[in-house]
């Protein structure tokens, strides 16, 4: 007895789940879905004080990464490229590995002033401070 996948409705999965499923069986699944929503690992946490937000980041130098606070959104972008090649009797190996992706959180209150960074052991730490409330409060005199 053979088992048959049936599928009443197929607007619910689709061509591209038909596809998915033909292309696990042959060479090309790996050209026709790329890994292109790759992101890295994110940690926020805070206090009264500030914000602090730590990043996985393994393999990937301080050049590669540009952060920047708008409008109380810290963006982290890393865009690193690294290729090897090693050559022994009998055979050759080249790699490529190309890393580009872009976070942005929401961080209310933040302070654009006293930002700082460090890249350590492949952990990226964000700290940024919080705004006082006294300065988010502005008395209004009526005239």
């Amino acid at each position: 007895m053979k088992n048959y996948m049936i599928c009443r409705n197929p607007s619910v999965y689709g061509d591209r789940f038909a596809n998915l499923w033909d292309d696990l069986f042959n060479d090309q699944i790996m050209t026709r879905y790329p890994m292109t929503n790759l992101n890295f690992a994110l940690d926020v946490s805070g206090d009264e004080n500030g914000y602090t937000i730590e990043a996985d980041l393994p393999g990937v130098n301080k050049d590669d990464v540009r952060i920047e606070l708008v409008n109380n959104q810290l963006t982290i972008s890393v865009d690193s490229k690294k290729e090897s090649k090693e050559e022994k009797a009998g055979y050759i190996r080249k790699e490529r590995r190309e890393i580009a992706s872009k976070r942005t959180i929401l961080l209310p209150d933040s302070d654009g002033e006293g930002v700082e960074a460090r890249l350590a052991d492949g952990v990226l730490t964000v700290s940024v401070p919080k705004v006082k409330k006294e300065e988010l409060t502005k008395k209004i005199e009526i005239q």
